[in-house]
């Protein structure tokens, strides 16, 4: 039995050297820890004076870079407020001209007409008959005139053929550009 005590006492002091030996090497590590705290710590202040510093010999300081913000962003508002402003007025405006407008014009409004470019004959003058405007009409070898009475509107295919394109049109539409 004795024997066991022994045993077990070694066994107890070999556990108790590897504790200490252990917080030792904790105590080391949380050392270590510290001192790169420190270290990053001290070259972050260091890149803080270093920025401060070009800050400074820009001429620029904080105080000037905010109030440079501020003026931005009520520059900012005020500009929204402004396009804010123009849209009401638009939509308006494009309110009261459709409740002024006709039975005709409202439904061409609605409704606009789509003339097929690609069909008609360079050298005549007739001009081909308006289609019903939807997107079932279009073709990718087309080229269609989309009126509304307030705006006019190219349409091209993909497939177009080259007499179909502007460049035919070019001595009756001035540049675009």
């Amino acid at each position: 039995m004795r024997a066991k005590v022994t045993a077990l006492q070694a066994k107890l002091q070999s556990l108790q050297s590897r504790y200490r030996s252990a917080q030792r090497e904790l105590g080391g590590l949380r050392e270590a820890a510290q001192a790169a705290m420190k270290r990053l710590c001290n070259s972050q202040e260091l890149e803080l004076q270093v920025a401060r510093a070009k800050l400074l010999r820009q001429g620029y300081s904080l105080e000037r870079l905010q109030d440079a913000l501020h003026a931005g962003e009520r520059q900012s508002r005020r500009l929204h407020n402004t396009l804010q402003e123009a849209l009401v007025l638009a939509w308006s405006e494009e309110r009261l001209a459709v409740m002024a407008m006709g039975v005709e014009d409202t439904q061409l409004l609605l409704y606009p007409r789509l003339i097929p470019l690609h069909n008609m004959e360079l050298e005549g003058e007739a001009v081909p008959s308006p289609l019903r405007g939807s997107e079932d009409r279009l073709s990718d070898s087309g080229a269609f005139l989309l009126e509304n009475g307030h705006a006019l509107f190219l349409w091209l295919g993909q497939a177009c053929p080259p007499r179909a394109h502007p460049g035919a049109l070019q001595p009756a539409l001035p540049p675009v550009w």
